[in-house]
């Protein structure tokens, strides 16, 4: 159990990172090092094109690395698929997704979520009472109705769905890349909420990429900028320090 054994180690570390997405063309990376804390909250910020998806999708073990460049929990972000049951990442590709899967019906929230939650129970081994606990909470959190069909629903309701489904599980390592963009202020807030409870009680890391940063200060424990496939600043966040 990392929250019990990794006492002091960096839940993920990124060491030297130089990666593109292909070998002639310009690195999307350059010489990325970062080491993030067991249960901080880490803001991502930089302009478009910058690298913040890349190193994020990097982070979740969605690109093929040489061993020991990127490790999550003391293993290889790539190459050990242990890591699934550990980390989930919200983007806007599983948005689509999550439309594709209602296109071809009227299959309601609710019957997505019995459906995620049997899946979770079974691939994941976490109890179903504990999914359906925490599911119940984050669609009384975001305001998703049973009924709402994933074809049938505006692009932030479909985000809030999204939501829901993917955050119900308990990891120990949540990344959200732009995951908040069709949200209002009201179900933003709420996400922050629950991410933010999610790491002071939990324990869980929290890395949330965005360019929306209103109702955001004092959330994050930590911040990263990224300009240029740099990680130009990474550290305490200054919104969070103690008052001078």
């Amino acid at each position: 159990d990392w929250l019990a054994s990794g006492g002091g180690r960096p839940v993920v570390s990124v060491k030297g990172l130089t990666w593109g997405y292909s070998r002639a063309g310009r690195p999307a990376l350059r010489g990325a090092s970062a080491d993030l804390e067991t249960g901080s909250r880490v803001l991502v910020t930089g302009l478009n094109g910058a690298g913040k998806s890349t190193l994020m999708s990097v982070v979740a073990g969605q690109h093929h690395l040489e061993r020991g460049l990127v490790s999550v929990m003391g293993r290889d972000a790539f190459h050990d698929l242990t890591l699934q049951g550990d980390v989930v990442m919200l983007s806007q590709e599983w948005r689509r997704t999550l439309k594709c899967v209602g296109a071809g019906g009227n299959i309601s929230f609710t019957e997505l979520a019995e459906a995620t939650v049997a899946a979770l129970a079974a691939e994941g081994g976490w109890p179903e009472p504990l999914l359906r606990a925490r599911l119940g909470h984050l669609a009384a959190c975001l305001e998703v109705e049973g009924g709402w069909q994933a074809s049938r629903v505006s692009d932030g309701q479909l985000r809030r769905m999204q939501l829901a489904l993917k955050l119900c599980a308990p990891r120990l390592l949540i990344m959200l890349d732009e995951a908040s963009v069709d949200l209002d202020i009201v179900a933003r807030q709420s996400l922050l909420r629950f991410l933010h409870a999610e790491s002071a009680h939990r324990g869980a890391t929290v890395v949330y990429c965005t360019h929306i940063l209103d109702g955001i200060g004092g959330w994050a424990t930590h911040h990263c900028h990224v300009a240029g496939g740099r990680l130009a600043e990474c550290g305490p966040s200054p919104l969070t320090a103690p008052p001078a």
